[in-house]
C-alpha cells in the first residue's frame, strides 16, 4: 500500500470515529436520562411512593395526589394536579412555528398492568381511554404513543414494552372537569372503569394563574416568573417543581465514562490498524525493561562472592549428665569442618568458617545421637549459630552415621 494511501486511510478512520463519537457524546446523556427516569419511575410506583414518580415528569405538581385505588389484581391508578410543558403549534404563524407552553394537567399513572392491560397490535388497535366532560358527552383520549413497526400508525404503549406502567394526560383545553375515567383494551374490550370527579377549578390551577400566564407570553420576563413562583410554593407546602437533577448528573457521569472508554478504545484500534504501532512498541520497550531487570538480578546473585569468613558458633544441647566428648566433622571441596565438643567448652564450638556449603555431617558420640543434626551446613552471614540437640541411645553404640539422622532446620543469626 502506499503511502498517500495509507495517509487517506488514516484521516477517514479518524474522521469517521471522531465524528461518530461527538455525536455519541451529545445523544448519549438524553438516552441514558430516559432509560434511567423510566426505570426510576417504575420503581417509585412499585415503592408506593407516587410523588417522587410524579417528580420526574416535570412542570409543577401538587404531591398530594388528586385520585388514588389498588385494584384486586395488584395493579392501580393514582392522578395528580400539576401544569406540565407541551409542544404546541401556533396556528395564527405563518411559519407554523412550535413552541413549548404549559398546560394545566391531571397527571395519570396506571401501575403494575403488564401482561394485564394488553394494547399491543399492529393493525386496528382499539385501545383508548375516555372520560365525560362537564356536559355529559364522552371524550376520547389517545395513550397509544409507540409505532413498533414502523408503518406511521401508533400501535402499542412504549412504557409496557420494558416496564409495567403507562403514562396519560387529561388536559384543560379539553375538559373543565370530567367524570368517569374508562380504559379500552386493543380489542375495544372495557379493561377498568375508575369513578372519578374532578376538575380544574382547584387552588392549585388558581395558585398558578399568574406564572402560566407569564411563562406562556412571548416576551416572558424571568423576573416576574421567580416572583410568580415563590408566590405560587408558599400557597401549600405541598406545591412543588418537578425535576430530574438527580437523574440527569448519573445520566451525565455515565455518558463521560462511555465517551472516554470509546476514545480510548478508537485509539487503540487507530494505532494498530492506521498508525505506527506505538502501543506494541510501548510493551515490547516494558518487556524488555523487565527482562533485562531479571537478568541484571541473575548476573548480581551469581556474582555473590564466598570469600569471606563467618563466625560460625555451633552449640550442643545435651542432658544434665552427659560428660562425654562429642567429634562432629563437615568438609567440601577445598575445606573441612573439625568440631570437638566437650563438658569443658560447655559443648560449643566458635571458629571463624570459610563461607560455603558443607556436606556429610559425621558424628561421633558413644551413648547419644543427635535429633537435629543438619547434614549440609550453609555457612554464610557475619555470623552464624547452630544449635543441635543430644538424646541417650544405646550405650555400646559407638557411631551414628548421620543417614541414620531425619533432616532438620539450621538456626542462623
Amino acid at each position: 500500500m502506499s503511502k498517500g494511501m495509507k495517509i487517506f486511510l488514516k484521516i477517514l478512520y479518524y474522521v469517521f470515529t471522531f465524528g461518530l463519537g461527538i455525536i455519541i457524546a451529545v445523544v448519549l446523556p438524553n438516552i441514558y436520562s430516559y432509560e434511567m427516569m423510566v426505570t426510576k419511575i417504575e420503581d417509585s410506583l412499585n415503592k408506593g411512593e407516587y410523588s417522587d414518580a410524579m417528580r420526574l415528569i416535570g412542570g409543577y405538581y401538587d404531591e398530594e395526589y388528586a385520585y388514588h385505588q389498588n385494584f384486586d389484581d395488584t395493579s392501580g391508578v393514582v392522578i395528580f394536579r400539576a401544569a406540565t410543558l407541551g409542544i404546541e403549534e401556533d396556528e395564527d404563524d405563518e411559519e407554523e412555528s412550535e413552541r413549548y407552553t404549559l398546560s394545566y394537567v391531571y397527571s395519570v399513572f396506571l401501575y403494575n398492568v403488564k401482561d394485564k392491560y394488553l394494547v399491543n397490535r399492529k393493525d386496528n388497535n382499539m385501545t383508548k381511554a375516555t372520560i365525560v366532560d362537564q356536559y355529559g358527552a364522552e371524550q376520547r383520549l389517545e395513550i397509544l404513543n409507540y409505532d413498533s413497526n414502523g408503518d406511521g400508525e401508533l400501535d402499542t404503549i412504549n412504557t409496557l414494552n420494558n416496564f409495567s406502567y403507562i403514562y396519560f394526560e387529561i388536559k384543560e383545553s379539553r375538559v373543565k372537569e370530567f367524570s368517569n375515567l374508562q380504559l379500552y383494551d386493543r380489542e375495544g374490550k372495557l379493561y377498568k372503569t375508575i369513578d372519578i370527579n374532578l376538575s380544574f377549578n382547584h387552588l392549585f390551577y388558581e395558585s398558578l394563574d399568574d406564572f402560566k400566564e407569564e411563562y406562556n407570553s412571548l416576551n416572558a420576563s424571568q423576573e416576574k416568573l421567580e416572583q410568580y413562583y415563590e408566590e405560587f410554593i408558599k400557597v401549600d407546602d405541598s406545591y412543588k417543581m418537578g425535576h430530574a437533577n438527580d437523574i440527569q448528573k448519573e445520566a451525565n457521569k455515565k455518558s463521560v465514562i462511555f465517551v472516554l472508554i470509546y476514545f480510548i478504545w478508537i485509539y487503540i484500534l487507530g494505532d494498530l490498524l492506521v498508525g505506527k504501532r506505538y502501543i506494541i512498541k510501548f510493551f515490547k520497550w516494558i518487556i524488555s525493561k523487565f527482562r533485562k531487570t531479571k537478568n541484571e538480578e541473575k548476573e548480581y546473585n551469581s556474582s555473590i562472592s564466598t570469600d569471606y569468613y563467618c563466625q560460625l558458633i555451633y552449640k550442643l544441647i545435651v542432658p544434665e549428665d552427659c560428660e562425654v566428648n562429642v567429634s562432629i566433622n563437615y568438609h567440601n571441596e577445598n575445606n573441612q569442618i573439625e568440631m570437638i565438643l566437650s563438658k569443658d567448652n560447655n559443648y560449643t564450638f566458635k571458629q571463624r568458617i570459610k563461607a560455603g556449603t558443607y556436606v556429610n555431617a559425621w558424628l561421633e558420640c558413644p551413648g547419644y545421637e543427635a535429633i537435629n543434626l543438619p547434614k549440609t551446613l550453609n555457612v554464610k552471614g557475619y555470623k552464624m549459630l547452630v544449635d543441635v540437640e543430644l538424646q541417650k541411645t544405646d550405650a555400646n553404640e559407638k557411631n551414628l552415621n548421620i543417614d541414620k539422622l531425619e533432616d532438620s532446620n539450621e538456626n542462623q543469626n
